[in-house]
């Protein structure tokens, strides 16, 4: 089982934890056992507003285009669609630099060793929109939008909108 939590450092020593009563449960709950905790600098991560507008806006509209073409099935739970949506769109639109990188860091990754029986392992390759920088999480938005419009839309008035009139400029300029 992997763990994963992220949390930011800053100037004065402070930390702020991300989901800190989740990860405290999860670690509560592990197994007796000897456990690695690996630290490592995250440049750039996508924001929390990034990520509440995929959620929020974007996976809304892909939902309702995803059961309308008969791709998913709009009898699965609200939670279930949501995390089929998201698995259909990250694979079908995140940036292809963003998977190359994602790639390239797996191959290089040496993997873990079972400490008891000295075999190597390693988790198979995956991508998760936890791993986009900032640009390339405001790229997937446009993706998602650009796809959309292209394969699901009904007419002009059919879009994903932006979530606000400067996210683009504001996003793709400060990072």
């Amino acid at each position: 089982m992997k763990i994963q939590t992220f949390f930011d450092v800053y100037t004065d020593g402070k930390i702020e934890y991300y989901q800190k009563d989740k990860f405290k449960s999860l670690i509560k709950n592990l197994k007796p056992g000897r456990y690695i905790n690996k630290v490592e600098k995250v440049e750039d991560i996508r924001s929390k507003e990034q990520n509440n507008t995929y959620w929020g806006v974007a996976y809304a509209y892909f939902e309702r285009a995803l059961i309308e073409a008969g791709i998913l099935d709009g009898k699965m739970n609200h939670q279930t669609l949501l995390k089929k949506t998201h698995e259909w769109c990250l694979r079908t639109f995140a940036p292809e630099d963003f998977v190359t990188r994602i790639r390239e860091e797996w191959a290089n990754d040496p993997g873990m060793t079972d400490v008891r029986t000295g075999d190597a392992f390693k988790e198979p390759f995956r991508i998760s929109s936890t791993q986009m920088t900032k640009k390339e999480g405001a790229r997937y938005f446009e993706n998602l939008q650009d796809g959309y419009k292209e394969f699901f839309s009904i007419g002009e008035n059919d879009f994903i909108p932006d979530p606000n009139k400067d996210y683009k400029k504001r996003i793709l300029n400060k990072y």
